[in-house]
């Protein structure tokens, strides 16, 4: 598991999933969502097997990792991914969590005294699950596999090899993003902190679909995927473009 590399996901584990679905749905075609580095993954999967695919919806997706100055990319940048890589062979969940954290410390211990009290009240138990339920996703997270990690911080943030058309995955696999003509949906929230909405906003120069558009939402990376006002105005959005399409 260690020395998987994008290549075996995209043209190994996504090209049997996505067979899987066509085979059993009686569709010709998918059409792929893909949520932050899976946005990317999407975007790699339609370029290289474009019969496959009917439309694409990036969602908070970085696009030009040079614009992003967050504190997040920046470390990235600056990171020796090949030291951590080759001495763990993965990249620990709690590396990758504590990274998260040590992004605004002074945040993070502010946070639960804020979200389980309302002034010198207790908030309602209903709201209290909802946030538990929301931190346990949040630090759920997985190892990353190394050679992953490792392409991922070497390849796009430190020579942003993918939007210039550069990014070589599985043997020889060139990742052409002009080449990709399906319909195509980036969803960008307009306080993202984890990327650039101008990073976001770059994808959609760099391919090579005519029909290509981009839904702002005035929300963070996390809140646009699964706050309230989400599922009430942006995801009904989301669903009407697939339908049109």
């Amino acid at each position: 598991m260690t020395e998987l590399t994008i290549g075996d996901y995209v043209n190994n584990y996504l090209v049997k999933a996505v067979d899987h679905i066509i085979k059993h749905s009686g569709s010709k075609q998918v059409s792929l969502l893909g949520y932050c580095w899976g946005g990317d993954l999407a975007l790699m999967f339609s370029a290289l097997h474009p019969e496959k695919v009917k439309n694409i919806v990036t969602f908070a997706t970085r696009g030009d990792f040079s614009i992003d100055n967050n504190l997040l990319s920046v470390w990235a940048r600056n990171i020796n991914a090949d030291a951590i890589v080759d001495a763990f062979g993965i990249t620990p969940s709690a590396f990758i969590n504590s990274s998260f954290l040590l992004r605004s410390p002074i945040d993070v211990l502010h946070k639960y005294p804020h979200f389980f009290f309302e002034g010198d009240k207790p908030k309602d138990i209903d709201s209290m699950v909802q946030f538990l339920a929301t931190e346990t996703w949040l630090y759920d997270s997985p190892p990353i596999t190394g050679e992953i990690f490792r392409h991922f911080v070497n390849d796009y943030y430190k020579k942003n090899l993918f939007i210039k058309n550069e990014m070589i995955i599985g043997k020889n696999d060139k990742i052409d993003l002009s080449k990709i003509r399906q319909p195509f949906l980036n969803v960008i929230a307009k306080k993202d902190d984890l990327v650039d909405p101008k990073s976001n906003k770059a994808i959609n120069n760099a391919i090579g679909s005519t029909d290509k558009s981009f839904i702002e939402f005035d929300s963070g990376h996390v809140g646009a995927r699964i706050s309230s006002r989400a599922h009430m105005q942006l995801w009904p959005k989301v669903g009407d473009w697939l339908k049109n399409r």
